[in-house]
């Protein structure tokens, strides 16, 4: 991602989703704003991701940005997402360029920012064409609402063959990051899904490595006697 300083990547990084206040127990703003302020202490998180559909995710975030200086806020990353499920309706709709871009620019407003340091494309439609999608993004790049945007959750390497091949025919800005699920049991497709990212210089933010990983304690790992290891799911 470009248009600001960032901190240098480690090679484990941790980021903070926002939660929902429908996740129970669910942490109340001062809690939440502590949680916050301790991330910034520690200086091992620099992404923070929300979005309109994390319930009050983006109005939290705000009241929270409010209290810090440009300079405390400095190498911190604040991105949203767009879903097909509207957030005030919570019905399935067509995400046109227009529907990209506004809702862009009602993520901004309602996060009390001047911009995005990301906005991601997530649940994308299948049966819409891409170009207008991705079109939206192209839009909110040139006016610099936004400093780079991405995928959630490429669920195919065609489907983000589809991606890559529509933003070079149709000469649109490109998605620079893609989230997706890495651990211990991602399937083969998953793997080939991230391969394909690299190929293509498109960062790859890590979901979830933690949730069926062998540090999450699901997994029992055993050895026999000539040395085979396998690792056993445990029925928790």
């Amino acid at each position: 991602m470009k248009g600001r300083e960032y901190k240098k990547m480690k090679k484990i990084a941790y980021g903070v989703k926002v939660t929902e206040e429908k996740q129970k127990p669910s942490p109340s703003p001062d809690e939440l704003f502590e949680m916050l302020d301790l991330m910034i202490d520690l200086d091992e998180c620099w992404y923070l991701d929300s979005a309109q559909n994390y319930g009050l995710s983006e109005t939290y975030l705000q009241k929270w940005v409010a209290t810090k200086s440009d300079q405390e806020l400095k190498g911190i990353a604040i991105g949203s997402k767009i879903y097909r499920v509207d957030p005030e309706t919570k019905k399935q709709r067509t995400l046109t360029s227009d529907v990209i871009y506004e809702g862009g620019k009602k993520s901004i407003q309602k996060l009390g920012l001047q911009k995005l340091d990301t906005f991601w494309l997530h649940d994308p439609d299948p049966e819409f064409l891409l170009a207008g999608t991705l079109e939206g993004f192209s839009r909110l790049c040139d006016d610099g609402l936004i400093d780079s945007h991405g995928i959630c959750n490429a669920t195919t390497t065609d489907y983000l063959e589809q991606i890559v091949e529509c933003w070079e025919k149709n000469h649109l800005r490109r998605p620079t990051c893609l989230q997706q699920t890495v651990n211990l049991m991602m399937s083969t497709e998953d793997q080939k899904v991230i391969q394909m990212a690299h190929q293509n210089d498109i960062q790859v933010f890590a979901i979830g490595p933690r949730q069926k990983g062998l540090l999450s304690g699901k997994y029992e790992f055993n050895s026999d006697r000539n040395g085979c290891s396998t690792v056993e799911l445990l029925d928790k």
